[in-house]
Protein backbone atom coordinates (compact mmCIF):
# COMPACT_ATOMS: atom_id res chain seq x y z
CA UNK A 1 0.00 0.00 0.00
CA UNK A 2 2.72 2.51 0.90
CA UNK A 3 4.65 1.33 -2.13
CA UNK A 4 1.71 2.05 -4.11
CA UNK A 5 0.71 5.80 -2.39
CA UNK A 6 4.24 6.76 -3.29
CA UNK A 7 3.87 5.53 -6.66
CA UNK A 8 1.30 7.88 -7.16
CA UNK A 9 2.71 10.59 -5.60
CA UNK A 10 5.81 10.50 -8.32
CA UNK A 11 3.18 10.04 -11.09
CA UNK A 12 1.36 13.41 -9.40
CA UNK A 13 5.08 15.48 -9.37
CA UNK A 14 5.60 13.95 -12.64
CA UNK A 15 2.18 15.73 -14.47
CA UNK A 16 3.29 19.25 -13.02
CA UNK A 17 6.74 19.20 -14.97
CA UNK A 18 5.91 20.36 -18.54
CA UNK A 19 7.53 18.62 -21.30
CA UNK A 20 10.69 20.48 -22.50
CA UNK A 21 11.58 22.71 -19.59
CA UNK A 22 14.92 21.50 -18.44
CA UNK A 23 15.01 24.24 -15.46
CA UNK A 24 12.89 25.23 -12.47
CA UNK A 25 12.84 27.03 -9.57
CA UNK A 26 10.76 27.68 -6.50
CA UNK A 27 8.72 31.05 -5.76
CA UNK A 28 9.27 31.52 -2.40
CA UNK A 29 5.81 34.17 -1.77
CA UNK A 30 5.65 35.56 1.95
CA UNK A 31 3.25 34.72 4.27
CA UNK A 32 0.53 36.63 4.36
CA UNK A 33 0.66 37.69 0.73
CA UNK A 34 -2.77 39.28 -0.57
CA UNK A 35 -4.40 37.07 -3.81
CA UNK A 36 -3.78 39.31 -6.52
CA UNK A 37 -1.05 39.66 -8.97
CA UNK A 38 2.97 39.51 -8.42
CA UNK A 39 6.10 40.28 -10.01
CA UNK A 40 9.30 37.99 -10.23
CA UNK A 41 12.09 39.49 -10.48
CA UNK A 42 14.04 37.58 -12.84
CA UNK A 43 17.87 37.91 -12.93
CA UNK A 44 20.89 36.81 -15.14
CA UNK A 45 21.29 33.16 -13.73
CA UNK A 46 17.64 32.56 -15.46
CA UNK A 47 17.66 35.04 -18.23
CA UNK A 48 20.70 33.53 -19.55
CA UNK A 49 19.52 30.23 -19.81
CA UNK A 50 16.24 31.41 -21.62
CA UNK A 51 15.62 31.87 -24.91
CA UNK A 52 16.28 36.18 -25.99
CA UNK A 53 12.53 37.04 -26.02
CA UNK A 54 12.26 35.50 -22.85
CA UNK A 55 8.85 33.23 -24.30
CA UNK A 56 9.76 29.92 -22.28
CA UNK A 57 9.25 31.08 -19.23
CA UNK A 58 6.14 29.27 -17.70
CA UNK A 59 4.71 29.55 -14.33
CA UNK A 60 2.85 25.91 -12.92
CA UNK A 61 0.83 25.67 -9.74
CA UNK A 62 1.28 22.60 -7.08
CA UNK A 63 -1.74 20.97 -9.03
CA UNK A 64 0.17 20.58 -12.14
CA UNK A 65 -1.67 23.73 -13.94
CA UNK A 66 -0.52 26.42 -16.06
CA UNK A 67 -0.46 29.76 -14.76
CA UNK A 68 -0.98 32.64 -17.17
CA UNK A 69 2.20 34.58 -17.24
CA UNK A 70 3.57 37.67 -19.01
CA UNK A 71 7.31 38.60 -18.96
CA UNK A 72 8.80 41.99 -19.82
CA UNK A 73 11.02 44.25 -18.82
CA UNK A 74 10.28 47.75 -16.81
CA UNK A 75 9.36 50.33 -18.83
CA UNK A 76 11.89 52.01 -20.15
CA UNK A 77 12.01 55.62 -20.43
CA UNK A 78 10.97 55.95 -24.18
CA UNK A 79 12.43 58.91 -26.30
CA UNK A 80 11.74 62.12 -25.11
CA UNK A 81 10.03 64.74 -26.56
CA UNK A 82 11.62 68.01 -27.12
CA UNK A 83 10.05 71.12 -25.58
CA UNK A 84 8.94 73.15 -28.26
CA UNK A 85 11.14 76.15 -28.22
CA UNK A 86 11.78 78.84 -30.85
CA UNK A 87 14.47 81.85 -32.09
CA UNK A 88 13.30 84.86 -31.26
CA UNK A 89 16.58 86.15 -31.80
CA UNK A 90 20.42 86.18 -32.98
CA UNK A 91 22.30 89.30 -31.76
CA UNK A 92 26.36 88.83 -32.80
CA UNK A 93 29.28 90.75 -31.77
CA UNK A 94 32.02 89.60 -33.46
CA UNK A 95 35.13 88.64 -31.81
CA UNK A 96 33.03 88.43 -28.55
CA UNK A 97 29.57 86.15 -28.59
CA UNK A 98 26.75 85.63 -30.16
CA UNK A 99 23.37 85.80 -28.06
CA UNK A 100 20.58 83.98 -29.08
CA UNK A 101 17.19 84.25 -27.64
CA UNK A 102 14.71 81.59 -26.56
CA UNK A 103 11.19 81.10 -26.27
CA UNK A 104 9.52 78.08 -24.99
CA UNK A 105 5.76 79.55 -25.43
CA UNK A 106 4.86 78.65 -22.21
CA UNK A 107 6.34 78.01 -18.58
CA UNK A 108 7.49 74.41 -19.67
CA UNK A 109 10.10 71.83 -17.61
CA UNK A 110 13.13 71.54 -19.56
CA UNK A 111 17.01 70.32 -18.50
CA UNK A 112 18.98 71.65 -21.33
CA UNK A 113 19.34 73.25 -24.65
CA UNK A 114 21.01 71.66 -27.67
CA UNK A 115 22.54 74.13 -30.40
CA UNK A 116 22.13 73.37 -33.91
CA UNK A 117 24.84 73.85 -36.60
CA UNK A 118 26.84 72.61 -39.20
CA UNK A 119 30.17 74.33 -38.25
CA UNK A 120 33.16 71.85 -37.46
CA UNK A 121 36.58 71.71 -35.36
CA UNK A 122 35.43 74.31 -32.67
CA UNK A 123 35.40 74.79 -28.53
CA UNK A 124 33.03 77.56 -27.25
CA UNK A 125 32.05 78.36 -23.69
CA UNK A 126 28.61 78.97 -23.03
CA UNK A 127 26.84 81.14 -20.55
CA UNK A 128 22.76 80.39 -19.68
CA UNK A 129 20.06 82.53 -18.46
CA UNK A 130 16.34 82.57 -18.04
CA UNK A 131 13.38 84.73 -17.68
CA UNK A 132 10.27 85.00 -17.00
CA UNK A 133 9.03 87.93 -18.65
CA UNK A 134 11.89 88.14 -21.37
CA UNK A 135 13.85 91.65 -19.31
CA UNK A 136 14.96 89.95 -15.95
CA UNK A 137 17.29 87.73 -16.25
CA UNK A 138 18.65 85.00 -13.65
CA UNK A 139 21.66 82.65 -14.01
CA UNK A 140 20.77 79.66 -15.00
CA UNK A 141 24.51 78.49 -16.09
CA UNK A 142 27.58 80.07 -16.68
CA UNK A 143 30.28 77.30 -17.17
CA UNK A 144 28.87 75.37 -20.22
CA UNK A 145 30.79 74.07 -23.17
CA UNK A 146 30.09 72.64 -26.80
CA UNK A 147 32.62 71.33 -28.44
CA UNK A 148 33.02 69.58 -31.96
CA UNK A 149 36.03 67.77 -33.20
CA UNK A 150 37.20 65.66 -36.52
CA UNK A 151 40.21 64.45 -35.09
CA UNK A 152 42.42 62.47 -33.62
CA UNK A 153 38.59 60.98 -32.41
CA UNK A 154 35.41 62.55 -34.10
CA UNK A 155 33.29 63.92 -31.47
CA UNK A 156 30.29 66.12 -31.38
CA UNK A 157 28.81 67.71 -27.83
CA UNK A 158 26.32 70.20 -28.49
CA UNK A 159 24.12 70.34 -25.55
CA UNK A 160 24.52 72.33 -22.76
CA UNK A 161 22.86 70.50 -19.71
CA UNK A 162 21.19 73.14 -16.61
CA UNK A 163 19.01 73.10 -13.63
CA UNK A 164 15.56 71.78 -14.34
CA UNK A 165 13.57 74.90 -14.41
CA UNK A 166 10.28 76.54 -16.31
CA UNK A 167 11.59 79.84 -17.15
CA UNK A 168 9.64 80.45 -20.77
CA UNK A 169 12.23 82.85 -22.26
CA UNK A 170 15.67 81.56 -22.36
CA UNK A 171 19.25 83.45 -23.63
CA UNK A 172 22.20 81.42 -24.88
CA UNK A 173 25.44 83.23 -25.03
CA UNK A 174 28.51 81.35 -26.80
CA UNK A 175 31.72 83.21 -26.31
CA UNK A 176 33.45 83.42 -29.55
CA UNK A 177 36.69 84.20 -28.16
CA UNK A 178 38.17 86.35 -31.22
CA UNK A 179 37.44 83.21 -33.30
CA UNK A 180 34.06 83.20 -36.50
CA UNK A 181 31.14 82.90 -35.09
CA UNK A 182 28.83 79.56 -35.08
CA UNK A 183 26.19 79.08 -37.98
CA UNK A 184 22.88 78.54 -35.78
CA UNK A 185 20.37 76.31 -37.58
CA UNK A 186 18.30 75.92 -34.78
CA UNK A 187 18.18 75.36 -30.85
CA UNK A 188 16.08 72.07 -29.16
CA UNK A 189 15.26 72.38 -25.42
CA UNK A 190 15.58 68.65 -24.21
CA UNK A 191 13.20 67.72 -21.80
CA UNK A 192 13.59 66.15 -17.86
CA UNK A 193 14.64 62.73 -17.67
CA UNK A 194 12.59 60.66 -15.42
CA UNK A 195 14.25 58.42 -12.80
CA UNK A 196 14.27 54.64 -13.65
CA UNK A 197 12.65 52.76 -10.83
CA UNK A 198 13.67 49.49 -12.70
CA UNK A 199 17.66 50.60 -12.73
CA UNK A 200 19.66 48.35 -10.27
CA UNK A 201 22.60 49.04 -9.77
CA UNK A 202 25.31 45.97 -9.66
CA UNK A 203 28.57 45.12 -7.84
CA UNK A 204 31.94 45.65 -9.78
CA UNK A 205 35.01 43.29 -8.77
CA UNK A 206 38.16 44.08 -10.93
CA UNK A 207 39.77 41.84 -11.88
CA UNK A 208 42.25 43.48 -13.98
CA UNK A 209 43.09 47.00 -14.33
CA UNK A 210 46.28 47.73 -16.90
CA UNK A 211 47.44 49.99 -19.71
CA UNK A 212 49.40 49.91 -22.46
CA UNK A 213 51.17 52.65 -23.62
CA UNK A 214 52.20 51.34 -26.92
CA UNK A 215 48.66 51.72 -28.02
CA UNK A 216 47.39 54.19 -25.85
CA UNK A 217 45.18 51.68 -24.38
CA UNK A 218 43.58 51.09 -21.02
CA UNK A 219 41.98 47.60 -20.76
CA UNK A 220 40.03 46.70 -17.63
CA UNK A 221 38.15 43.07 -17.12
CA UNK A 222 35.57 42.85 -13.84
CA UNK A 223 33.27 40.25 -12.44
CA UNK A 224 29.65 41.07 -11.79
CA UNK A 225 29.09 38.73 -9.46
CA UNK A 226 27.13 35.09 -9.90
CA UNK A 227 23.83 37.05 -8.88
CA UNK A 228 22.77 39.65 -10.74
CA UNK A 229 20.64 41.77 -13.03
CA UNK A 230 21.36 42.32 -16.63
CA UNK A 231 23.86 44.60 -17.31
CA UNK A 232 22.66 48.15 -19.19
CA UNK A 233 24.90 50.99 -17.70
CA UNK A 234 28.72 51.17 -17.81
CA UNK A 235 30.73 54.03 -16.49
CA UNK A 236 34.14 54.69 -15.33
CA UNK A 237 35.71 56.98 -12.88
CA UNK A 238 39.04 58.62 -13.64
CA UNK A 239 41.47 61.44 -12.45
CA UNK A 240 42.52 61.74 -15.75
CA UNK A 241 41.77 65.69 -16.69
CA UNK A 242 41.71 65.65 -20.56
CA UNK A 243 41.12 63.42 -23.17
CA UNK A 244 39.38 61.92 -25.68
CA UNK A 245 39.00 57.96 -26.53
CA UNK A 246 37.29 55.08 -28.56
CA UNK A 247 35.94 52.69 -25.84
CA UNK A 248 34.64 49.09 -26.69
CA UNK A 249 32.98 46.57 -24.29
CA UNK A 250 33.00 43.07 -24.60
CA UNK A 251 31.04 40.21 -21.95
CA UNK A 252 31.43 36.91 -21.52
CA UNK A 253 30.87 33.43 -18.60
CA UNK A 254 34.41 33.59 -17.83
CA UNK A 255 36.96 35.71 -17.59
CA UNK A 256 39.45 33.38 -19.41
CA UNK A 257 37.29 33.23 -22.24
CA UNK A 258 38.75 33.80 -25.75
CA UNK A 259 35.05 34.06 -27.25
CA UNK A 260 33.71 37.71 -25.70
CA UNK A 261 31.13 38.97 -27.86
CA UNK A 262 30.95 43.11 -28.28
CA UNK A 263 28.36 44.75 -26.22
CA UNK A 264 28.97 48.60 -27.38
CA UNK A 265 30.94 50.69 -28.53
CA UNK A 266 31.32 54.88 -28.42
CA UNK A 267 33.62 57.90 -27.16
CA UNK A 268 34.82 58.65 -23.72
CA UNK A 269 35.79 61.97 -23.37
CA UNK A 270 36.46 65.21 -21.08
CA UNK A 271 37.50 68.06 -22.63
CA UNK A 272 38.57 71.13 -20.53
CA UNK A 273 38.52 74.98 -21.54
CA UNK A 274 39.34 76.88 -19.24
CA UNK A 275 37.01 76.80 -15.94
CA UNK A 276 34.36 74.78 -18.22
CA UNK A 277 34.55 70.84 -18.17
CA UNK A 278 32.61 68.46 -20.63
CA UNK A 279 32.64 64.67 -20.00
CA UNK A 280 31.02 61.45 -21.34
CA UNK A 281 31.97 59.08 -18.99
CA UNK A 282 28.75 56.36 -19.19
CA UNK A 283 27.37 53.67 -22.19
CA UNK A 284 24.45 52.86 -21.98
CA UNK A 285 22.61 49.58 -24.27
CA UNK A 286 20.51 47.24 -24.38
CA UNK A 287 20.59 45.02 -21.18
CA UNK A 288 22.82 41.89 -21.45
CA UNK A 289 23.17 38.59 -18.88
CA UNK A 290 26.61 38.72 -18.79
CA UNK A 291 28.84 38.09 -15.90
CA UNK A 292 32.45 39.51 -16.95
CA UNK A 293 32.99 42.08 -19.02
CA UNK A 294 35.89 43.57 -20.60
CA UNK A 295 36.90 47.29 -21.27
CA UNK A 296 38.90 48.64 -23.48
CA UNK A 297 39.80 52.24 -23.62
CA UNK A 298 42.00 53.76 -26.94
CA UNK A 299 42.78 55.89 -29.27
CA UNK A 300 43.78 59.48 -29.28
CA UNK A 301 46.37 61.33 -28.82
CA UNK A 302 47.09 61.47 -25.41
CA UNK A 303 48.37 58.78 -22.68
CA UNK A 304 46.06 55.92 -21.40
CA UNK A 305 43.14 56.68 -19.32
CA UNK A 306 43.96 56.23 -15.83
CA UNK A 307 40.63 54.14 -14.93
CA UNK A 308 39.95 54.40 -10.43
CA UNK A 309 36.27 52.63 -10.72
CA UNK A 310 33.90 50.71 -12.49
CA UNK A 311 30.33 51.47 -12.25
CA UNK A 312 27.87 49.34 -13.50
CA UNK A 313 23.78 49.43 -13.74
CA UNK A 314 21.76 46.66 -14.70
CA UNK A 315 17.93 45.97 -15.50
CA UNK A 316 15.38 44.16 -13.79
CA UNK A 317 13.31 42.17 -15.84
CA UNK A 318 10.06 39.76 -13.97
CA UNK A 319 7.10 37.57 -14.62
CA UNK A 320 4.08 38.47 -13.57
CA UNK A 321 0.61 36.15 -13.08
CA UNK A 322 -2.48 36.16 -10.63
CA UNK A 323 -1.16 34.66 -7.15
CA UNK A 324 -3.69 32.40 -4.66
CA UNK A 325 -2.65 32.20 -1.26
CA UNK A 326 -2.59 28.13 0.12
CA UNK A 327 -1.26 27.50 -3.16
CA UNK A 328 2.77 26.73 -4.46
CA UNK A 329 4.14 27.69 -7.71
CA UNK A 330 7.39 27.08 -9.86
CA UNK A 331 8.38 28.85 -12.40
CA UNK A 332 9.62 26.85 -14.99
CA UNK A 333 12.58 27.92 -17.98
CA UNK A 334 15.25 26.60 -20.34
CA UNK A 335 13.50 25.43 -23.44
CA UNK A 336 14.60 27.07 -26.88
CA UNK A 337 12.19 24.85 -28.77
CA UNK A 338 8.95 26.28 -26.72
CA UNK A 339 6.23 28.32 -28.64
CA UNK A 340 5.25 31.69 -27.92
CA UNK A 341 2.44 32.18 -25.46
CA UNK A 342 -0.26 34.67 -26.64
CA UNK A 343 -0.44 37.83 -24.52
CA UNK A 344 -2.81 37.57 -21.40
CA UNK A 345 -5.00 40.43 -21.70
CA UNK A 346 -6.30 39.68 -18.13
CA UNK A 347 -2.80 40.44 -16.53
CA UNK A 348 -1.85 43.98 -15.31
CA UNK A 349 1.01 45.54 -17.45
CA UNK A 350 4.34 45.85 -15.26
CA UNK A 351 4.32 49.27 -13.03
CA UNK A 352 6.75 50.50 -10.55
CA UNK A 353 3.96 49.63 -7.53
CA UNK A 354 3.33 46.40 -8.59
CA UNK A 355 7.67 45.73 -8.65
CA UNK A 356 7.34 47.20 -5.52
CA UNK A 357 4.71 45.48 -3.51
CA UNK A 358 6.18 42.09 -4.70
CA UNK A 359 9.86 42.87 -3.63
CA UNK A 360 10.39 40.21 -0.70
CA UNK A 361 9.42 37.26 -3.70
CA UNK A 362 12.21 35.19 -4.23
CA UNK A 363 12.97 32.71 -6.26
CA UNK A 364 14.89 29.56 -5.25
CA UNK A 365 17.97 27.79 -5.96
CA UNK A 366 17.74 25.95 -9.81
CA UNK A 367 16.14 22.25 -9.99
CA UNK A 368 16.37 19.78 -12.86
CA UNK A 369 13.09 19.25 -14.39
CA UNK A 370 11.52 15.72 -13.83
CA UNK A 371 9.92 13.66 -16.64
CA UNK A 372 6.32 14.33 -17.73
CA UNK A 373 3.61 12.37 -16.97
CA UNK A 374 3.20 11.23 -20.28
CA UNK A 375 6.65 9.95 -20.61
CA UNK A 376 6.36 8.08 -17.60
CA UNK A 377 3.23 6.71 -19.16
CA UNK A 378 4.78 5.33 -21.83
CA UNK A 379 8.34 4.04 -20.60
CA UNK A 380 7.26 0.83 -19.76
CA UNK A 381 6.36 0.15 -23.18
CA UNK A 382 9.13 1.97 -24.65
CA UNK A 383 11.36 -0.48 -21.62
CA UNK A 384 9.99 -3.74 -22.74
CA UNK A 385 10.40 -2.85 -26.51
CA UNK A 386 14.15 -2.11 -25.71
CA UNK A 387 14.71 -5.09 -23.44
CA UNK A 388 13.31 -7.17 -26.28
CA UNK A 389 15.31 -5.91 -29.09
CA UNK A 390 18.42 -6.69 -26.66
CA UNK A 391 17.49 -9.65 -25.41
CA UNK A 392 15.86 -11.75 -27.92
CA UNK A 393 19.62 -12.59 -29.55
CA UNK A 394 20.56 -13.85 -26.25
CA UNK A 395 17.17 -15.59 -25.58
CA UNK A 396 17.58 -17.59 -28.88
CA UNK A 397 21.28 -18.49 -28.04
CA UNK A 398 20.46 -19.93 -24.90
CA UNK A 399 17.27 -21.68 -26.51
CA UNK A 400 19.81 -23.40 -28.97
CA UNK A 401 22.84 -23.83 -26.16
CA UNK A 402 19.89 -25.78 -24.01
CA UNK A 403 18.70 -27.75 -27.09
CA UNK A 404 22.17 -28.95 -27.35
CA UNK A 405 22.41 -29.98 -23.74
CA UNK A 406 19.21 -31.95 -23.88
CA UNK A 407 20.29 -34.01 -26.94
CA UNK A 408 23.35 -34.38 -25.43
CA UNK A 409 22.25 -35.96 -22.23
CA UNK A 410 19.56 -37.78 -24.25
CA UNK A 411 22.46 -39.93 -26.67
CA UNK A 412 24.02 -40.34 -22.94
CA UNK A 413 21.48 -42.28 -21.75
CA UNK A 414 20.90 -44.09 -24.57
CA UNK A 415 24.26 -44.82 -25.05
CA UNK A 416 24.28 -46.16 -21.08
CA UNK A 417 21.27 -48.16 -21.32
CA UNK A 418 22.92 -50.39 -24.46
CA UNK A 419 26.05 -50.52 -21.93
CA UNK A 420 24.18 -51.79 -19.46
CA UNK A 421 21.96 -54.33 -21.34
CA UNK A 422 25.09 -57.03 -22.17
CA UNK A 423 27.15 -56.67 -18.23
CA UNK A 424 26.97 -59.35 -16.21
CA UNK A 425 24.63 -59.44 -13.44
CA UNK A 426 26.23 -58.43 -10.15
CA UNK A 427 25.97 -61.06 -6.59
CA UNK A 428 25.41 -59.10 -3.68
CA UNK A 429 25.19 -60.77 -0.48
CA UNK A 430 22.53 -60.00 1.63
CA UNK A 431 23.04 -60.59 5.64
Amino acid sequence: MAGLLLIHLLAGMAAAAPDGWRLFRRIQIPPGAQEGPVAVALDSTVIEKCRPDLADVRVVSGSGASVPVVVEGGPHNGAAVAVPAKISRIARRPGSFTEISIDKSGKVLSRGVTIQTPTKDFVRKVELRGSDNGRELYVVRMDGLIVGRSKPVPLRSLTIDHPVNNFQYLHVRILDEDQPPLKIDGVICEPPEEEDGFAAPLSVRIIENRTDASRQATVIVADLGEKRFPLQRIGITTSTKSFAKKFTLSGSSSPVSESWGKIAEGTFYRIAHEDAVKQQLTATFAPQPVRFVMLEIAGGDGPPVEVDELRAVGRVSYAVFHYKPGEEFRLFYDNPYSESQPADQSLPRLTLQLASASSEIRIGPAERNVASAKERRWEPQREAAWRFGYRAPLAAALFALALIVIVGMVVRWRRGKRYNKYRSPRIYNVK
